[in-house]
């Protein structure tokens, strides 16, 4: 349920977005730059995998600018 790396400490919720998903633009792209800023591989890869699971996730993923 959680992922955790101990090397760079970092958390990441799974089915967080199922629950809290980006409701707008801006919200997605602020989630966006906290995936982007995660140093642990693993645990990026978990939040990027769910967050393109959203409407507004991949939208935003699909075309930042025109949404």
């Amino acid at each position: 349920m959680i992922l955790h790396d101990a090397d760079t400490d970092e958390v990441f919720i799974r089915r967080w977005f199922r629950h809290s998903p980006p409701t707008n633009k801006k919200h997605a792209a602020g989630i966006r730059s906290y995936i982007d800023r995660l140093e642990s591989e693993f645990v990026a890869e978990a939040a990027d995998d769910e967050f393109l699971k959203t409407e507004w996730g991949l939208k935003f993923t699909e075309s930042p600018s025109s949404n």
